[in-house]
């Protein structure tokens, strides 16, 4: 029998890049976050989007 596809929301695949990024060390421990329009730039995604991450 066939199961339905999963997908994943914007927020989730957004706030999965951020996590790896902070887990493969590309972001340092206390080491702030870009600004929110830098992520937005980076991810290529809107503020909503970015906010619900």
């Amino acid at each position: 029998m066939l199961e339905p596809i999963g997908r994943k929301s914007l927020s989730d695949s957004v706030y999965e890049q951020i996590l790896a990024r902070i887990v493969e060390g590309g972001i340092e421990p206390g080491e702030a976050l870009p600004s929110e329009r830098a992520l937005c730039e980076m991810l290529q995604v809107n503020r909503g989007a970015l906010r619900e991450a």
